[in-house]
């Protein structure tokens, strides 16, 4: 029976980096590996996707006929809905309004936390009940990155309702018991700067650079707004804020949860991370 490991941190933790890693260390040991990452069209989480009707998706299909195809294949049909991976969907320049119309149907747009918990529980839910128990499953940022954002910046809930939501996410997949890894980069100020040099747009008229999106978001945010997060600053305090959150949420959760401490050392981290669970019996 396969495992579904969950890695988590800030952006610039090595997310990615330990994800694939883990990845080909399990197909090593002749695992059947499924590792998707943010924004993939994916079984359990909805970030950097789209969700509509399905009348809706056929206008949309129609009204971009150009790229229907691509829409086509980066879609699922989900009970009475459609989700659309839409940012792995490449665009000619004449539809400079793409993006910005299917992120219109982002569920992590809505202002209803109720909305926004239950579309994912069911997901969730629907994921414990159907995933190939005969493979490993590797996922990135689908429990806490995304979800925290929208529950700090967007809902501004307290702790005790933020600890109930992830309970309440784990309790949704229960008999797949997850191992969530969770690498707590120490230097945050140094990892943001960098990663914000990474991603840097290759079409500025398209896109914005990353960063520049983050601190929008977060100036934006009702949390950003109450406590004057601006600017370069403002989005590090933010960082920071989160690290030290999500740390202690960790703590009251019932699950399989490793911490791994990184410096700039990947290899020691990622080897500290397979040494723990080997100690405990997983086969990675």
């Amino acid at each position: 029976m396969g495992h579904v490991y969950i890695i988590e941190g800030l952006p610039g933790s090595g997310k990615t980096t330990f994800s694939k890693r883990l990845e080909m260390r399990l197909k090593g040991h002749h695992q059947s590996v499924i590792r998707l990452n943010e924004g993939d069209l994916h079984p359990i989480d909805l970030a950097w996707c789209s969700i509509t009707d399905q009348q809706t998706f056929e206008d949309l299909c129609e009204r971009y006929v150009d790229v229907k195809d691509q829409i086509l294949d980066m879609s699922k049909k989900y009970q009475e809905k459609v989700v659309t991976a839409y940012t792995k969907i490449k665009v000619p320049r004449h539809y400079t309004d793409f993006y910005d119309v299917f992120e219109t149907f982002e569920i992590y747009r809505t202002n209803d936390l109720n909305q926004f918990k239950r579309e994912h529980l069911e997901l969730w839910d629907h994921f414990s009940k159907s995933y190939d128990q005969a493979s490993t499953y590797v996922f990135e940022c689908i429990f806490l990155q995304n979800h925290i954002n929208e529950l700090i910046l967007t809902h501004n809930v307290n702790f005790d309702e933020m600890v109930r939501y992830f309970k309440d996410l784990l309790e949704a997949i229960h008999p797949i018991k997850p191992v969530v890894i969770y690498i707590n980069q120490r230097d945050v100020e140094s990892r943001i700067n960098f990663v914000a040099k990474e991603r840097v747009t290759d079409d500025p008229s398209l896109y914005r650079d990353w960063f520049d999106l983050v601190k929008a978001y977060i100036e934006k945010s009702r949390y950003g707004q109450t406590l004057g997060f601006t600017g370069n600053h403002g989005a590090m305090t933010y960082f920071k804020t989160r690290k030290a959150l999500e740390l202690k949420i960790l703590e009251t959760l019932d699950c399989d949860i490793r911490i791994i401490d990184l410096d700039d050392d990947y290899d020691q981290a990622f080897d500290q991370l397979v040494e723990g669970l080997k100690d405990d019996g997983y086969d990675v």
